[in-house]
């Protein structure tokens, strides 16, 4: 089911063509086609996302293509305006977690990770990016499941974001 600013959007998702959509929330789509490939195209379309929330835990084997395809996305700056990323696709790896966070337009002011990989990468660009500019912004941080969230880790993000509210690792 796709949510958008109070509307529920079913297949297909070319009715939302050309939407002004802010905050997307996608989930497993239960209407025959839980594919990352229908939920893509969706995302493609909303240029002037602020917020993503994306949870698809099921998705299918044939779309693991489609986590590099919206790294390279978000790399080349099609949602300028994107600062708060939520996330549980299963076959998102650290690499381009980091790409995803080094390449956002804006700081983000809150990232999920769930059901992905993130590692040290990932870490390091949310710690270092452009002197700390995710960091020092970051209002909520969940990453459970990370392998790279050990103790110096968190330590790093505790005293480098002044913002931070909300922390979970697991």
């Amino acid at each position: 089911m796709a949510t958008a600013t109070g509307k529920v959007f079913s297949h297909p998702f070319e009715k939302m063509a050309g939407a002004k959509i802010q905050h997307l929330k996608l989930t497993f789509c239960e209407h025959g086609d839980p594919t990352l490939r229908s939920e893509f195209e969706l995302v493609r379309q909303c240029r002037d996302l602020r917020s993503l929330v994306w949870i698809n835990p099921a998705c299918e084997l044939d779309n693991v293509d489609q986590a590099p395809t919206f790294t390279l996305e978000v790399q080349t700056g099609r949602w300028p305006f994107l600062e708060s990323l939520n996330l549980s696709i299963p076959y998102l790896q650290d690499k381009e977690l980091e790409t995803i966070i080094r390449s956002t337009v804006r700081p983000l002011r809150e990232m999920t990770v769930q059901g992905s990989s993130f590692g040290m990468l990932a870490g390091e660009a949310l710690l270092e990016s452009d002197g700390g500019r995710h960091v020092k912004r970051l209002e909520i941080l969940k990453i459970p499941q990370a392998r790279h969230a050990d103790g110096d880790f968190l330590q790093k993000v505790l005293c480098s974001s002044p913002k931070l509210f909300t922390l979970h690792d697991g």
